[in-house]
């Protein structure tokens, strides 16, 4: 078999997600798209939450908390988003299939309804927060 039939083994494939997180994460990484996209469904939780438990391992609070300071004033610049009666809607819909998806994990408990079940929660979580912020917004509290 020649050469030029030969793929190599990590060619480039074409970005083509509609991951607007994705495209908004690539130009001040310096990335393509494609692989911002890799950085968020990747292992890059984790690897953060390894770092945080090794702080808190050896006792190194006030390095963690410096650590940290970047996120942290990341998520002070998160804009509240308006209180709606969307934004209620989405909540109560997030919090009603949360319900359902509970049930459904009760009364079969197994891999498939439990991550569903987590899916779910992480939605609900979600939308309980912008619904939070909102809130707080509305009435000049920090939640």
């Amino acid at each position: 078999m020649s050469t030029s039939t030969l793929q190599r083994p990590h060619a480039r494939v074409q970005y083509r997600s509609p991951d607007t997180v994705a495209l908004a994460l690539a130009p001040p990484l310096g990335h393509t798209p494609g692989s911002a996209h890799q950085i968020l469904v990747g292992a890059q939780p984790h690897r953060v939450a390894e770092v945080i438990r090794a702080h808190v391992s050896v006792g190194a609070h006030d390095r963690l908390f410096r650590w940290l300071q970047p996120i942290n004033d990341a998520l002070d610049g998160v804009q509240a988003p308006a209180l709606s009666p969307q934004l209620l809607a989405s909540a109560q819909h997030a919090d009603s299939v949360e319900d359902e998806v509970q049930t459904a994990y009760l009364t079969d408990p197994c891999e498939r309804t439990a991550r569903a079940y987590v899916r779910a929660l992480g939605h609900e979580i979600a939308e309980a927060r912008r619904l939070q912020l909102a809130l707080g917004s509305t009435w000049s509290f920090t939640p």
